[in-house]
């Protein structure tokens, strides 16, 4: 990984692999003061400095590639969903608990119980192309929801500010791939149902997903299955054991 990329093309391409062309000198100034310019990019070459500066960020907090999981070492959880072996067995026993503890609080007129639903697994283990295929979808679900702020910097929609706007996002929201438990194994991502919602690994369902009974419990029990919340995702959950 000396390049900085992860291996195997990223796949989509964006908005016809045009470029998008600058409008001349703008009003930032560079770093030896003179006047910053766009400079025209297109939409693949602005995904892949945002890769890059995720998968740098990634080595620089000491996380390591993981290539795929070979499938000797991978144990069904429930469904399509695996994990690595020690830690599937230990997440199908949480669920168990997890279900026959909401199926209890229901019966003993809980509350919160009572606006939960079915609950289980909703990502567990995903391969290299799978882990790019969800990076590629979460990218483009934030390039879109940044248009408008990125086209009013100065810079220009995909210069240096857009650059750490978008990198930043996907820092907080989407590991680089292969740089995610998830890539490794170790990673789970619930779902379950609230208020008659389903709720999955969606960041715009985070507040519901706070409210949850599954949320609350898992705070409270999943420690003892070995399992630690991502604090920046309430659904995900790492084997640690």
């Amino acid at each position: 990984m000396g390049s900085g990329r992860v291996p195997g093309p990223l796949g989509a391409s964006g908005s016809g692999g045009q470029a998008v062309r600058g409008v001349g000198p703008v009003g930032a100034k560079a770093q030896d003061g003179s006047p910053e310019v766009q400079i025209a990019i297109s939409f693949d070459e602005f995904k892949a400095k945002v890769l890059e500066r995720q998968i740098r960020n990634a080595i620089k907090k000491g996380r390591q590639f993981c290539a795929n999981v070979p499938d000797s070492e991978l144990a069904i959880v429930e469904d399509k969903h695996r994990m690595r072996t020690k830690a599937a067995e230990r997440c199908k026993q949480l669920l168990e608990a997890a279900r026959t503890a909401l199926a209890e609080a229901k019966q003993q007129g809980d509350e919160l119980a009572k606006n939960a639903g079915k609950l289980g697994v909703y990502s567990a283990y995903r391969n290299i192309p799978e882990d790019t295929a969800a990076w590629e979808s979460s990218f483009r679900q934030y390039y879109e929801e940044t248009r408008v702020k990125r086209a009013a910097f100065a810079t220009g929609e995909h210069g240096r500010q857009a650059l750490a706007l978008m990198t930043n996002m996907m820092i907080s929201y989407k590991a680089a791939p292969g740089y995610s438990n998830h890539s490794n194994g170790l990673a789970v991502d619930f779902f379950t149902m609230h208020k008659g919602k389903k709720l999955r690994a969606k960041k715009a369902q985070k507040a519901a997903w706070s409210d949850s009974w599954l949320f609350a419990w898992l705070q409270e029990n999943a420690p003892g299955f070995e399992f630690k919340n991502l604090d920046t995702e309430e659904w995900h959950w790492d084997y640690i054991g």
